[in-house]
């Protein structure tokens, strides 16, 4: 059964225990520090074990707060790593990057141990039984060995264990502070990436730009480094701007005429990082939000024309920037970008027919093998350990691919199930919170477990757990429905 809350007994015995956990590392850091900090990755990986034991209890301790670091520690962990670049020189295989999958999985399995974890709606068991197939598959021998699949469980069941912190304690008062908190984050790093574009990269960004020029093709185009800003990938720094510009615009619909304040400066740097699937993604978005605001009879027409006036306004758009001359320093990006929305069929100014063949690739893969390849096969681990990569860049497919029939069987249900309630979340509400929890699944969809975008996905889950947060408690919260 899912419970709530844990008594003041129970609570107390656990801050304790943590406590201890946290005094035996620091004597560990003290009698070992010496000697392990002789080597980068291992400095590193101090580091690493630091912050994880603080995230853990601030997680288990303090929630709300714990879920806020966690988040703006996945957006600014990529700008960390660099940071510490000329200190205690890269690492690949950085423990920075287990800070928060560490703090995740311990709030899991407290809940394990507690028997707290929830199986009260179809939603829960769909859930568990997804992570049950993924640490299963983490065995399979065709994605090339154990390495591989152990690595795509931090793709994969990393983000969905942010289903469980949302589900939790996902109620409208952390929603508001999670999402306002991601608009900020996206806002400054508009401004960041806006500074790498017009005024080049630092020396500690062109340093990892250095290192990993020859592992990261798709950073540049047309001669041009893609801004990244704080974010471990550009990719990564399109999607959190498009969440901030899509919840901005579901806070204008619900009256905030502050939120076209910060619009644009989202809209120009989501524009110069210059990817094309991002911006459509985003248009659409918007354009179902505001579909959504009608009543429910007025929903099919209010979706065709909100979606045929985006895609009209944004060929405008386009055409008029093309007749445009920019600035050297932008004028490759922005032609990557008009040139590929403008020509979507022309295959050497899109990489549509690219990505199409990829999934039908990937597609006709997975239908051959109906037990699937493996949980890393579908991501970076496969390749970064030797092992088989079947990604399709579409999380459907590459769930079927990794975890194969049983998988897509469990995942599909588990889309229709989350926006169904997404869309009743709000109409019962009538939160302006719900209408930005709707409208970030929606420009999502396809992306759900693309489990390198840290950040990204960890939103994603939580705001899935949010979706699943006992109603009745989230009606008591939120007040009268709006008519």
């Amino acid at each position: 059964m899912f419970r709530e809350s844990s008594s003041p007994t129970t609570a107390s015995a656990r801050v304790l225990a943590l406590g201890l956990v946290q005094l035996g590392l620091a004597v560990m850091a003290v009698v070992f520090g010496p000697r392990l900090m002789q080597s980068p990755a291992t400095q590193r990986g101090l580091l690493a074990l630091a912050l994880a034991s603080l995230a853990t209890v601030l997680l288990l301790t303090r929630p709300t707060a714990g879920v806020l670091v966690l988040l703006v520690y996945l957006s600014v962990m990529g700008g960390l790593r660099r940071i510490l670049i000329p200190v205690i020189g890269w690492s690949a295989t950085d423990p920075l990057l287990l800070v928060v999958p560490v703090a995740v999985t311990l709030h899991f399995a407290t809940l394990f141990l507690k028997q707290s974890v929830p199986f009260s709606s179809r939603m829960d068991r769909l859930v568990f039984m997804l992570l049950l197939l993924m640490v299963a598959q983490m065995l399979n021998p065709l994605q090339g060995g154990l390495s591989v699949g152990v690595a795509g469980g931090l793709f994969y069941v990393v983000p969905v264990l942010w289903y469980y912190v949302g589900r939790l304690h996902g109620n409208i008062n952390l929603q508001r502070q999670v999402f306002s908190c991601m608009i900020i984050v996206a806002f400054l790093a508009s401004l960041h990436g806006l500074h790498q574009v017009w005024f080049g990269f630092s020396e500690v960004e062109q340093a990892w730009l250095d290192l990993s020029a020859s592992g990261y093709a798709a950073l540049q185009v047309n001669g041009r480094m893609r801004p990244f800003a704080f974010f471990t990938s550009a990719a990564e720094y399109a999607f959190v701007l498009g969440f901030g510009l899509v919840a901005l615009w579901a806070h204008f619909l619900s009256g905030s005429r502050l939120a076209l304040l910060a619009m644009p400066v989202l809209a120009v740097a989501l524009f110069l990082e210059s990817s094309r699937g991002v911006v459509l993604l985003c248009v659409t978005a918007c354009a179902l939000v505001w579909a959504l605001k009608g009543r429910s009879t007025s929903w099919a027409p209010r979706i065709v024309l909100a979606v045929a006036t985006g895609f009209v306004g944004l060929t405008l758009v386009v055409g008029q920037v093309q007749k445009m001359e920019f600035d050297e320093r932008a004028q490759g990006l922005i032609e990557h970008q008009t040139e590929g929305l403008a020509n979507p069929l022309d295959s050497e100014k899109s990489t549509l027919g690219l990505h199409q063949s990829m999934m039908g690739h990937s597609l006709v893969t997975a239908l051959k093998n109906p037990v699937g390849y493996g949980l890393g096969s579908t991501t970076l681990a496969a390749a970064k350990f030797g092992g088989n990569v079947h990604s399709a860049e579409f999380d459907i497919i590459n769930i079927l691919v990794s975890l194969g029939y049983l998988g897509a069987v469990t995942f599909v249900p588990i889309i229709i199930i989350v926006l169904g309630q997404a869309i009743r979340y709000w109409r019962e509400t009538g939160a302006s919170t719900a209408l930005v929890l709707a409208g970030l699944l929606f420009f999502s969809i396809g992306h759900w477990l693309n489990g390198g975008q840290y950040a990204a996905c960890a939103l994603i889950w939580f705001c899935i757990g949010c979706v699943a947060y006992p109603r009745e408690m989230e009606l008591s919260e939120a007040g009268p429905s709006h008519p």
